[in-house]
């Protein structure tokens, strides 16, 4: 569990914004499928994660994330941000 209060239980506040937020869809997929098609770290990071969670919405925040960090490092098969579609907010 990625948030959790001190005594175990699910910080429903913290999950609820991502809930508010993100979500899992075919851009979300395509976003995770191109990290994971990089290879590395950061793609077997990310399949460990969807081995977790599964597909909702915390995993469409991690795949966003994880696809802008590949970019700042350069990793190449990675297409810019700025190329794709307005970055989701």
């Amino acid at each position: 569990m990625l948030f959790s209060e001190q005594n175990g239980s699910r910080a429903a506040a913290q999950i609820k914004a991502f809930e508010d937020t993100w979500r899992w869809d075919q851009e979300a997929a395509r976003e995770y499928k191109e990290v994971v098609e990089a290879g590395g770290q950061v793609s077997r990071a990310l399949q460990a994660f969807r081995t977790i969670l599964g597909e909702n919405n915390m995993l469409a925040y991690l795949a966003m994330m994880a696809l802008r960090l590949v970019e700042l490092r350069g990793y190449p098969g990675i297409q810019q941000a700025s190329s794709r579609t307005a970055v989701r907010r």
